[in-house]
């Protein structure tokens, strides 16, 4: 799963302040101390207040061109990022990892750029690996960093958006048979995905400890905890293609939010979904309930 630096070094400790890291292991510092700066680079980005910094501009600080700007429709143009500007997976797949939402240019805005992603013609540079599958536009679901996009609809207000594409990816690029998955396993990520996103939520960011919901393929799926307990997760459906979220209960209440935290469910209990034909466009609309991503 994709995790930018600003979470990685959050995970390291990254909130105490610079040369207090609390492990003092050769080389642990170092690592600490760069993706501090380069989490810090990225919060500047956010607000603006980076020296390079344009409204519709991002950078990767390691990974600049000679200092110069790289501005969205670079980024796109830019080829699969393993030789480029961008590390592999990165371009608007990685941008959007980030979900500064403000910074491209608002809700309107960042769904039109993941539209604009899943929408383009999948044709590829001359110089891509052989081994790209899974495209959907310039979406490669055969490659593992681009698993948390088609959620980040759900970040500007479009559950609905994301409920699209998750259906069509968990019935599109999975089957029973020798090739039944884009790309290759690397270490079970291309199952797990199909696995979570076919219950109905993922770990877009797997540090924050929340999941967002996505779509559900299975009328009924129980989790076993390792404390003994059962999490449910139940499909009541409009119709047997009914696949947009139009409410949420858990144990018999209203669940408003468009994602759940795992504190929430570590005791187990039951998610009963009720799915529509259509949107109506107000689960997981409002700021208050969408999911969170905060630097």
């Amino acid at each position: 799963m994709a995790l930018d630096s600003r979470r990685i070094s959050r995970t390291a400790g990254a909130e105490a302040p610079v040369g207090q890291f609390p492990d003092q292991r050769p080389g642990r510092v170092h690592d600490f101390g760069h993706f501090v700066r380069t989490g810090l680079v990225v919060r500047a980005i956010k607000q603006q207040r980076h020296p390079r910094c344009e409204p519709d501009t991002v950078h990767e600080p390691s990974q600049r061109q000679n200092g110069a700007v790289l501005r969205m429709g670079a980024v796109c143009r830019s080829g699969l990022g393993l030789a480029g500007p961008f590390r592999g997976g990165r371009r608007l797949a990685g941008l959007a990892a980030l979900c500064n939402i403000a910074l491209l240019g608002g809700d309107k805005a960042f769904v039109e750029k993941l539209d604009t992603l899943f929408n383009q013609p999948s044709t590829l540079p001359p110089d891509a690996p052989p081994d790209i599958a899974g495209m959907v536009g310039q979406y490669a679901h055969g490659n593992e960093p681009s698993h948390h996009i088609a959620y980040l609809y759900s970040y500007a207000g479009r559950p609905d958006k994301t409920a699209e594409r998750i259906h069509m990816l968990t019935t599109s690029e999975y089957s029973n048979n020798p090739d039944g998955m884009a790309g290759n396993e690397d270490c079970g990520q291309m199952s797990a995905w199909y696995v979570l996103s076919s219950i109905g939520f993922y770990a877009v960011d797997p540090v924050s400890t929340h999941y967002v919901f996505g779509s559900p393929l299975f009328d009924r799926a129980t989790l076993s905890l390792s404390n003994g307990r059962k999490l449910v997760f139940e499909a009541k459906r409009q119709s047997p293609g009914s696949v947009y979220i139009e409410a949420v209960e858990f144990d018999g209440k209203p669940h408003p939010n468009a994602w759940f935290a795992h504190a929430d469910v570590s005791g187990g209990g039951r998610f009963v979904f009720r799915l529509a034909d259509h949107s109506d466009g107000t689960f997981g609309q409002s700021e208050a309930v969408r999911p969170k991503s905060e630097l």
